[in-house]
């Protein structure tokens, strides 16, 4: 009915992992993801709160929104 595994440390190295689930949890203390071609998420919704700061860098940015965009904040600096 079920897999539990626990160990101090727990290696995969396979060449595709495919998963499937009605729902996933996960929870880390930190959690680093590194993606060398293409990051892709498809969601019906996305909501993320960040406790500190957050920084986003890239190349180029695009934002597209059929309806409204909102910007809330003590300051907003552009250029």
């Amino acid at each position: 009915r079920g897999v539990e595994v626990r160990s101090q440390d727990f290696s995969v190295t396979t060449q595709k992992i495919r998963m499937i689930a009605a729902e996933v949890s996960h929870s880390f203390k930190s959690l680093r993801q590194r993606v060398q071609e293409l990051l892709s998420v498809q969601a019906g919704q996305t909501h993320t709160v960040v406790e500190g700061s957050m920084h986003s860098q890239a190349k180029s940015a695009t934002i597209l929104t059929e309806e409204k965009v909102s910007i809330n904040g003590k300051e907003v600096h552009l250029g």
